[in-house]
């Protein structure tokens, strides 16, 4: 993880390997993509993540973890979804016409 250097000192962590980051400091920080897909997150923590949506556009997300990911319905159309996950979801969701035609598919 790049953290930057002022925001690092406020990062708390715990002995066991917890992190407790304000929720200020959380938006500040950036994920290296080859360390991204090795993240994973507790389920009771996953409901509470908040992502803003120009970072969200960014995050790639392995496909088995895809499908356990709660996203707003605006934020939603404009994923990246392998060609595998992308038939899984579609059942799923209501997307708007508009929303759509933004939609990119990984080859």
């Amino acid at each position: 993880m790049l953290v930057e250097h002022e925001v690092q000192g406020k990062m708390k962590v715990e002995p066991e390997g917890k992190m407790k980051v304000e929720p200020e400091v959380q938006r500040k920080m950036l994920v290296e993509p080859e360390v991204h897909g090795k993240m994973l997150v507790e389920p009771e923590v996953q409901g509470k993540m908040r992502v803003e949506p120009k970072v969200q556009r960014k995050m790639l997300v392995e496909p088995e973890v895809h499908g356990k990911m709660l996203v707003e319905t605006g934020v939603q159309g404009k994923m990246l979804v392998g060609p595998e996950v992308q038939g899984k979801m579609l059942g799923k969701m209501k997307v708007e016409p508009e929303v759509q035609k933004k939609m990119f598919v990984d080859p």
